[in-house]
C-alpha cells in the first residue's frame, strides 16, 4: 500500500549517496503512481494521462535496470508493469510486459520456477486458453531457435 511505499522510500533516501539506491527509488516512484486512488469522477483524458504517467515511470525503471544489467529487477519491473496494465484494462500492453518478463526470467536469470509461475498467472489474468498457450510457446521456440542460429553465425 501507499503507506509502505512511502516508508521504504524514506528509508532508502538516507542512502541516496549510493548509486545502487537510485534505481530502487525509481521503482518505488513507479509503484507509488499505481497506488494513487482513482476517482470515479476522473475524466477519460485524466485517466489516459494517468495511464501514460505510469507507463512512462515503468519504462524508466525497465530501461534503468536493463542498462545496469540487473536482470532480476528488469524482469520484476516488466512483471509489475504487466499487472498494472491489466488493472488499467490495457491487455495488449500487459501481454507485452509479461512476455518480456518471462523471457528475462527464463533466458537471462534462469529462474525457471518464476517463469512458470508468471506464465500461469499471466495466462489466467489475460484469459488465455490452453490452445493459445501452445501456439505462443511454439512461436517463442521458433524465435529462440532463430536467435541461437544468428548468434552462432558462420
Amino acid at each position: 500500500d501507499l503507506k509502505h511505499a512511502r516508508y521504504y522510500r524514506k528509508g532508502l533516501q538516507r542512502f541516496q549517496f549510493s548509486p545502487n539506491v537510485t534505481p530502487f527509488l525509481t521503482f518505488i516512484d513507479a509503484e507509488e503512481l499505481t497506488l494513487k486512488p482513482c476517482r470515479t469522477s476522473e475524466s477519460a483524458s485524466a485517466y489516459r494521462l494517468r495511464l501514460s504517467e505510469v507507463t512512462a515511470a515503468f519504462q524508466l525503471v525497465i530501461c534503468t535496470m536493463a542498462e545496469l544489467r540487473w536482470v532480476h529487477m528488469e524482469a520484476l519491473a516488466n512483471e509489475r508493469a504487466g499487472f498494472h496494465s491489466v488493472e488499467m484494462g490495457n491487455l495488449g500492453a500487459a501481454e507485452r510486459y509479461f512476455n518480456r518478463a518471462m523471457s528475462v526470467y527464463k533466458n537471462d536469470w534462469h529462474a525457471v520456477a518464476k517463469y512458470e509461475w508468471l506464465r500461469e498467472k499471466s495466462n489466467a489474468v489475460l484469459g488465455k486458453t490452453e490452445e493459445t498457450q501452445i501456439s505462443t510457446s511454439f512461436v517463442g521456440n521458433i524465435v529462440r531457435l532463430m536467435e541461437e542460429e544468428l548468434n552462432d553465425g558462420p
